[in-house]
């Protein structure tokens, strides 16, 4: 898939939400999926989850065009988030954007709270995207 097809991914989704992707969003998704990596800063509420997470899931289906199969189990990527109270917020986020676009991957929180049976749990099957606190 092209860039402008990988666009279209996102931007539908948006459409659907009622959303308009923010250009530092848009260069975020264009910046990684050219091979660049690098640090985002921006105000809390200002659409850093989607820019990210929308970024290495474009990726994602750049590599895997089949993407709507059911996709290898296991790690595919760790977030890190210094405040565990914005763990939850990132992960509704991120799991209603690849459940919107069809993209059957998983979400899961990984802290000091999470319980034994859920470690247990994650180490037999990880998410796809996994969110973490140092």
């Amino acid at each position: 898939m092209n860039k402008t097809q990988l666009h279209k991914i996102a931007e539908d989704y948006f459409d659907q939400q009622g959303w308009e992707a923010f250009p530092f969003q848009q260069k975020t998704w264009d910046a990684f999926l050219a091979g660049k990596h690098g640090l985002l800063n921006a105000p809390t509420g200002s659409g850093k989850t989607y820019a990210l997470w929308v970024a290495v899931i474009l990726d994602y289906i750049k590599k895997h065009p089949d993407y709507k199969k059911k996709p290898k189990k296991g790690l595919k990527a760790i977030w890190i988030t210094p405040l565990r109270s914005l763990s939850q917020e990132i992960a509704q986020a991120s799991q209603r954007f690849v459940d919107g676009i069809d993209l059957p991957f998983t979400v899961g929180i990984r802290s000091g709270d999470t319980s034994t049976k859920e470690r247990t749990a994650q180490r037999k099957s990880m998410p796809d995207l996994l969110i973490t606190t140092p």
